[in-house]
């Protein structure tokens, strides 16, 4: 993903799993090094994550939040609930951790479906300026798709955005746009 991103200039925000970032906190360097994101999307990234209450919650994402924060150097702005489940305690406690939820405006589908073709229509048809598209590294749901399908649609997805006049920019860079 890292290359293909490099190889049409890009760049990209990347919601990181904190037991995840413990385990490959070299390639969460390299991705900043890189001139990427790194954000926070829990620390577990646990089926029962819309289930917590709200001191769970808040242990949850603080964890993940630190752990991210110590391995790239720059704490995240921006968190992705698992699933993109929000319930009554999200709002207050990425409030009180200074964190904006970010949802998605594109969603791809590319963890579930092994159909490059489809994944790449799929976001083709609503992809236009500020759109924010859901990627994975290839494991969402506990089944892993091998090769991940985003291999193969990454690089015709920014060969599309190049055709229409657009860029992948990171979120950060996204909102500092909006708000000059």
């Amino acid at each position: 993903m890292l290359d293909a991103l490099d190889a049409a200039g890009a760049r990209g925000t990347f919601f990181a799993v904190g037991e995840q970032a413990r385990r490959y906190p070299a390639l969460l360097r390299e991705v900043v090094a890189r001139g990427h994101a790194v954000e926070n999307h829990s620390l577990r990234h646990a089926v029962t994550h819309g289930f917590l209450l709200p001191a769970a919650l808040m242990r949850e994402i603080a964890a993940a939040q630190a752990l991210i924060a110590d391995i790239t150097g720059r704490a995240p702005l921006f968190f992705r609930p698992p699933f993109g489940v929000r319930t009554p305690a999200t709002e207050p406690v990425l409030c009180r951790l200074g964190l904006v939820c970010a949802q998605w405006s594109v969603r791809s589908l590319d963890a579930v479906d092994a159909d490059t073709d489809r994944v790449v229509r799929r976001v083709a048809g609503p992809l236009r300026a500020g759109s924010i598209v859901l990627l994975h590294d290839g494991l969402a749901t506990g089944r892993r798709i091998e090769p991940p399908t985003v291999l193969a649609a990454l690089p015709r997805i920014l060969d599309l955005l190049a055709a229409r006049g657009l860029r992948a920019v990171t979120l950060r860079a996204a909102c500092a746009a909006a708000t000059d």
